[in-house]
C-alpha cells in the first residue's frame, strides 16, 4: 500500500469515527446521570447553574454549557449529548496539533487522530450528556499550552487548566500528571528556567481563579470513598480513605508518574529497550482496546477516557517515530509494520461494537408500562425502583404510574398492610446475577413472578399477589 493510499484510508476511517460520534446521539434514551444533568439544568438558569451546586460531586461549568445548549435547541437526547460529541470531534484536531508540537511526524500525528477517532472509550463518552469529553478537550489544550514557549502558551495553559477544573474534578489528577510529564521533558530539553517559571505562574493563576470551588473540592475529597469507582475497588479489598489520606495518595501517584516517566525516558535511549517497549506498548494498547468493548466498569472508563489521547500519543510515537530503526534489525520486521494497521482495525471493530451496545432503555421501559397501565384497573399496579437514583430517568420520560419507594412498601407489607395486586420492579442488570437489590429478593420470596421484559441493561419484573388466582408461569417477553 502506497503512502498516499494509506493516508486516504486513514482519512476515511477518521470520517467514520466522526459519524460514530454524531450520527447516533438520539438512538438511546438518557440513563441515570444523563437524565439528572438535563433535569437539573431545566430547573435552573445558566446563572443559577454557575452559582449553585447542582451536583454535589461536580463543579458547575458543564451544567452551564448544557443549560445554554438545551435553551438554544430544546431538551432531547440529541441536544443533551451534543456538547460532548462536538468536544470529542474537536479533540481529533487537538491531538494532531499536540503531536506536531511534540515533534512527532505528520504520519505519527495522523495515526494518533485515527486511533482516537476509533477509540471505543472516546466514542462512548462522546455520546453521553456528561462532562468527560469536555474535560479531555481542556486537558489537550492545557498540554498544547505547556509546549508553547511564549506568553500565548502560558495564557492558553492557564485558561485551559481553569476551564478544566471548573468542568470536573478529574482535571485535578490529570493536570498534575501532565505537568509531571512536562517536567521530565523540560529537564531533558535544556531546563530553561523561564519556561519553568511560565508554567508555575500559569498553574498558579488557574488555581487562584478556581478558589470559589476550593471548598466544594474539599467536600468531595472528604467523602471520596462514596465515589462509585472507589466503592467498586473496596469490594475487591482496595480502600482509599477520604480527606487528607486521599490527598497524600494522589501526591504519591503524581511523584510516581514523575519518576516513572523519567525512568522510561532514559531507558528508551537504548535501542533494544526501545524495541521491546514498542511491542509492550502495542500489546497493552490492543488489550485495553479489546477490553473497552466489554459493557462493564463504567466508573473506571469515565476516568480513563479523559486521559486516553495521551496514552494514544505514547503508543503512536512508539510504533512510528520511536521505533523507526526497529524494522532494520528485528527479525519480525514485517509483522512490526502491521502493528499500526492491526491496532486501527481492532479499534474500528471496538468502536462499532460500542455504538451498538445498548444502554439502559428507560424510554422503552416507561412506554411499555404506560401501555400496560392503560389496560390495568387504576390502583392495582405499583412500580418499584431500586436504587433510588433511578427515579430521575424514570420520571423524565413521563410515566403514567408514579414509582414508589420499594423498601418502604416491603416494610409496610411486613407489618401486615395489604399489598398491591401487581408490582412491577425495575431491576438493573450490570453483569450481576439476580436478585440485584433487596427489593427484588423480597419480591421473589413473597410475590409470584409472572412477566420478565428486558430493556437493554434494565429488566422489568412484574409480580402478582400470591392470593391472585392465576396458573400462568413466568414468561420472558421480547422488548
Amino acid at each position: 500500500m502506497t503512502s498516499k493510499t494509506a493516508t486516504s484510508l486513514a482519512l476515511v476511517l477518521i470520517g467514520v469515527g466522526v459519524v460514530l460520534r454524531l450520527g447516533f446521539l438520539g438512538a438511546d434514551s438518557l440513563w441515570g446521570d444523563e437524565a439528572y444533568s438535563v433535569v437539573v439544568v431545566l430547573a435552573h438558569s445558566a446563572r443559577e447553574a454557575w452559582e449553585t451546586v447542582l451536583d454535589p460531586d461536580h463543579p458547575p461549568l458543564f451544567f452551564v454549557i448544557l443549560r445554554l445548549t438545551v435553551l438554544a435547541f430544546g431538551a432531547s437526547e440529541t441536544t443533551a449529548r451534543l456538547p460532548s460529541a462536538l468536544a470529542s470531534v474537536c479533540n481529533l484536531g487537538l491531538i494532531f496539533v499536540l503531536a506536531r508540537r511534540l515533534g512527532m511526524t505528520k504520519r505519527a500525528g495522523l495515526s494518533a487522530v485515527l486511533l482516537l477517532a476509533l477509540a471505543p472509550v472516546d466514542v462512548w463518552y462522546a455520546q453521553e450528556a456528561r462532562m468527560y469529553a469536555l474535560v479531555t478537550t481542556t486537558a489537550l489544550l492545557f498540554a498544547i499550552g505547556l509546549t508553547m514557549e511564549s506568553l500565548a502558551g502560558a495564557v492558553l495553559a492557564a485558561v485551559a487548566l481553569a476551564a478544566g477544573l471548573y468542568m470536573d474534578f478529574t482535571m485535578v489528577p490529570l493536570s498534575a500528571a501532565l505537568t509531571a510529564v512536562w517536567l521530565v521533558r523540560w529537564w531533558h530539553l535544556g531546563r530553561p528556567p523561564w519556561q519553568l517559571a511560565r508554567v508555575i505562574v500559569a498553574s498558579s493563576v488557574a488555581w487562584w481563579s478556581f478558589r470559589p470551588q476550593w471548598t466544594h473540592l474539599w467536600e468531595v475529597l472528604s467523602r471520596l470513598d462514596t465515589v462509585p469507582l472507589l466503592v467498586n475497588l473496596r469490594e475487591v479489598g482496595i480502600r482509599v480513605s477520604p480527606g487528607r489520606p486521599a490527598v497524600a495518595l494522589a501526591t504519591l501517584m503524581v511523584i510516581g508518574t514523575l519518576i516513572g516517566t523519567a525512568a522510561v525516558w532514559n531507558a528508551l535511549g537504548n535501542r533494544r529497550v526501545r524495541t521491546w517497549w514498542t511491542w509492550i506498548a502495542w500489546a497493552g494498547f490492543v488489550g485495553c482496546t479489546a477490553a473497552m468493548m466489554i459493557p462493564r466498569a463504567y466508573s473506571v472508563k469515565q476516568f480513563i477516557s479523559t486521559g486516553w489521547p495521551f496514552v494514544i500519543l505514547v503508543v503512536v510515537w512508539s510504533l512510528t517515530d520511536g521505533g523507526r530503526d526497529d524494522a532494520r534489525w528485528y527479525p519480525a520486521a514485517r509483522l512490526a509494520r502491521l502493528r499500526l494497521p492491526l491496532a486501527a482495525g481492532l479499534s474500528l471493530i471496538a468502536a462499532i461494537v460500542t455504538v451498538a451496545a445498548p444502554r439502559a432503555d428507560w424510554r422503552g421501559l416507561v412506554a411499555y408500562l404506560n401501555t400496560r397501565a392503560a389496560t390495568t384497573k387504576p390502583g392495582t399496579l405499583s412500580v418499584w425502583l431500586d436504587p433510588e437514583w433511578n427515579y430521575t430517568p424514570y420520571d423524565y420520560y413521563r410515566p403514567k404510574i408514579s414509582a414508589t419507594g420499594p423498601l418502604l412498601s416491603a416494610e409496610s407489607q411486613n407489618r401486615g398492610k395489604a399489598p398491591p395486586t401487581d408490582v412491577c420492579l425495575v431491576a438493573e442488570r450490570f453483569g450481576k446475577s439476580p436478585p440485584t437489590s433487596p427489593s427484588e429478593a423480597w419480591l421473589d420470596n413473597h410475590f409470584r413472578l409472572v412477566d420478565v421484559v428486558p430493556f437493554a441493561r434494565l429488566e422489568l419484573r412484574c409480580y402478582t399477589n400470591p392470593g391472585a388466582s392465576t396458573e400462568e408461569e413466568p414468561r420472558r417477553s421480547p422488548s
